[in-house]
């Protein structure tokens, strides 16, 4: 234990028996005083304007400053705590004045010593200022701290320490020795350490908050003396324990190899909903016949079969110039035009890894992840490295089918602004109306319930047509690197990175390369929800 700490735990013991209502002092001593024009004081805090501790040659005067919290008019009583020697106050009580402050003069001993000052208001927490009295005088230590990191400095706090090595004050980093002489100020001023005692080995500490640290020894050789000591400041490791970051991941817009890829899912897509070689006509009506009124699907069978109902819809279909598969793939083909935006989610820390966090993604290209058969969390690698460069590495999964279904999507609800589903869309498209005339009042089912069925039989077809890529098998992969610029907080807590993204795009047998720029964020505080997107893949 250093010399102020023993002191600072007779400071607790002596002020223990103090406030007991012992009046013995090792100096002027005195006890409280009896009431005061402040009146009511419980609660009321006091503290010394001077940091210690205080070093003073034999004989010296100084005077001493205390300020209560909050200001007003109260009694304060002083008393020396510890072996003082013949040191000694002008005072052992006053009042505070209007701004809460009162001062008494310290007389500090023939000889070298250390002790406490104490000040207390009525029944408040009282403060102590440790003093040493040192024969062969202090002086002042000019640190100069030497940082090449990239992390931005508001302020630099200095601690100088006797009888200490950096590697005991090491252990405790970046925190501030609290027996030390101490000093502060900005990046462009003199930061300077006075009271520091000559002779003994002093270890000079210089941070930035609790981000950077650094060390060095020196020795005072003469009283008076200002010593210019350099400190190499180092930053802290990334602390990446308690991450939740908002990633953003640009993509580029219109990739031939993603747009390959995907002119490939769409194919699939097509031939799911509107299989080769099966009659469109016969597709629609027999989704048509799981969407009409129970009661009247009879009817409906009955109709396809006496009244060769497929031949006539077909019929109509022809003359209208109509092909669901080309509807399909036209629309398939509006939406590929649209791929781009970004890659969002977010990156949360795992609990017990060092090397790994959880990327909940969010959206992909721009769309909700669900809806490209994407799993909600995916484990990747995030590690921080020197200079603040974090680097992040992992894979996305998701169904091709369903990114290529899901632009499609917001492509054709974008171009038909009356349309609420996708079923409204190709409805309109495929003619459901003339469908329905041609298939007629069916008992209690008229036009209009006719062409309902329609409506909802295609939104069915699309839904089922989605999970192409599923169905055979065909996992699309998104495999990516991140590194970034990382920025980190008071306390070396990454906050967020600017970097760039590489990555390939893997699905229907293809890959394509892509590329952009990559940018995190803090999680801001959750406000009004989102108002939901249009799309999706019902009716």
């Amino acid at each position: 234990m250093t010399s102020w700490l023993r002191l600072a735990a007779y400071g607790a013991a002596a002020a223990a028996l103090w406030s007991c209502g012992s009046d013995q002092d090792a100096g002027a001593g005195g006890g409280l005083g009896e009431g005061g024009a402040g009146g009511e004081t419980a609660g009321v805090a006091v503290v010394f304007d001077v940091g210690g501790p205080l070093t003073l040659a034999p004989g010296q005067s100084v005077e001493l400053v205390v300020r209560a919290a909050p200001p007003g008019v109260y009694p304060v009583a002083f008393q020396i705590l510890g072996t003082a020697l013949d040191a000694s106050l002008d005072r052992s009580d006053a009042t505070t004045a209007a701004d809460g402050t009162a001062s008494l003069i310290l007389q500090a001993p023939g000889k070298a010593a250390e002790f406490a000052v104490r000040a207390v208001i009525d029944t408040g927490p009282g403060a102590e200022l440790a003093v040493r009295v040192s024969e062969i005088g202090s002086g002042t230590i000019r640190v100069v701290p030497t940082y090449g990191g990239v992390r931005p400095v508001e302020e630099w706090t200095a601690a100088v320490v006797a009888q200490a090595t950096c590697a005991e004050l090491a252990a405790n980093a970046p925190g501030l020795p609290e027996d030390g002489f101490t000093g502060s100020a900005s990046p462009d001023e003199v930061l300077l350490v006075e009271g520091a005692p000559v002779g003994p080995t002093l270890a000079v500490v210089a941070r930035s908050a609790e981000k950077a640290w650094g060390c060095a020894t020196a020795v005072l050789q003469t009283p008076g003396e200002e010593l210019e000591v350099e400190v190499s400041v180092l930053d802290r490791p990334l602390e990446l324990g308690g991450i939740d970051l908002a990633v953003t991941l640009d993509l580029p817009p219109v990739d031939p190899g993603v747009t390959g890829i995907l002119a490939l899912a769409a194919e699939r897509l097509v031939d799911r909903a509107f299989p080769e070689g099966d009659a469109p006509a016969a597709v629609l009506l027999d989704a048509m016949a799981l969407r009409l009124p129970p009661e009247i699907v009879g009817d409906f069978d009955a109709a396809r079969l006496d009244g060769d109902l497929d031949a006539a819809v077909a019929a109509d279909l022809g003359d209208r110039g109509v092909e669901p598969r080309a509807v399909l793939g036209t629309l398939l083909v509006n939406g590929q035009l649209t791929f781009g935006g970004a890659i969002e989610g977010n990156l949360r820390a795992t609990p017990g890894s060092g090397a790994h966090a959880v990327f909940s993604l969010d959206r992909f290209a721009d769309i909700e992840a669900e809806r490209v058969g994407a799993p909600t969390d995916h484990l990747v690698s995030f590690v921080a490295n020197p200079g603040d460069t974090v680097v992040l590495g992992g894979a996305l999964l998701f169904l091709p089918s369903r990114l290529a279904g899901a632009l499609a999507e917001d492509a054709a609800l974008a171009a038909h602004p009356d349309a609420a589903m996708m079923g409204d869309v190709l409805a309109d498209l495929v003619g459901c109306a003339d469908v329905a005339a041609v298939v007629g009042t069916l008992g209690d089912c008229d036009l209009a319930c006719g062409e309902a069925s329609c409506l909802l039989a295609l939104g069915d077809v699309w839904s089922h047509s989605l999970d192409a890529s599923a169905s055979a098998g065909d996992l699309g992969v998104l495999t990516l690197a991140v590194s970034g610029l990382g920025e980190a907080d008071d306390r070396a807590a990454l906050v967020g990175f600017d970097g760039e993204w590489v990555g390939v795009l893997a699905g229907e047998g293809l890959e394509a390369d892509v590329a952009g720029p990559a940018h995190a964020e803090e999680v801001a505080e959750e406000g009004p929800e989102e108002a939901p997107r249009r799309g999706g893949s019902g009716p």
